[in-house]
């Protein structure tokens, strides 16, 4: 009965020991998807990429007043951004308003999102998602 005692208490340690780590597990990897802000020195800089015509924004009324990269681990690209509509009427606001320059030069347009409706002279700030890329956006253009 001693000797049952002892294997249960073991075999319970184990059990816990492998629950535990599956906790922890689980838990790094949901760190790694943790959206983090990351730093765009880039930003107002003059870049002269050789594909700088393949992919441009579609001509539009929104002007971008500020923005913010985001990514996680996985590759993830998003951006916060701030548009205002400069327009006096009513504009609808799409994925090819906007495009994402990368850190190998290439560029690639914003995931498709619901059209965003804004009133003349109507600012809003909101979240762009630009799908997983290998290279980070060091810019975002809007204008031609």
């Amino acid at each position: 009965l001693f000797g049952v005692s002892i294997i249960m208490n073991r075999i319970f340690v184990i059990l816990m020991m492998i629950l535990f780590s599956g906790c922890v597990f689980a838990f790094d990897n949901e760190k790694d998807k943790s959206i983090r802000f990351e730093e765009t020195p880039l930003k107002n800089a003059d870049i002269h990429c050789d594909n700088d015509d393949d992919l441009l924004p579609e001509r539009n009324d929104f002007e971008l007043i500020d923005y913010s990269v985001m990514s996680n681990e996985q590759g993830e690209r998003f951006a916060l951004v701030t548009i205002k509509n400069k327009s006096s009427g009513q504009r609808f606001f799409v994925n090819n308003d906007l495009v994402a320059l990368l850190g190998n030069c290439s560029r690639v347009l914003a995931h498709e999102f619901e059209p965003y409706r804004l009133n003349g002279g109507e600012q809003v700030t909101k979240q762009i998602y630009f799908g997983f890329q290998r290279y980070p956006i060091v810019k975002l253009l809007m204008d031609r």
